[in-house]
């Protein structure tokens, strides 16, 4: 669906080859930046993991 969504962007003539390669390298920067921040992160403690999971 993602690239017939492409295709129709460029066939229709609001983006071309140039822009699509432009938002992925973009959104792969932004998902290795995330993936790299939640990765950096300490792991959570073990003895809360039920914490908030229930209604008090």
């Amino acid at each position: 669906p993602v690239k017939l969504f492409q295709q129709q962007l460029i066939d229709e003539g609001y983006l071309n080859e140039a822009d699509i390669d432009r938002i992925e390298k973009e959104l792969e920067t932004e998902i290795n930046q995330a993936t790299d921040e939640a990765e950096a992160m300490p792991d959570p403690d073990p003895a809360k993991i039920t914490d908030q999971l229930y209604a008090e």
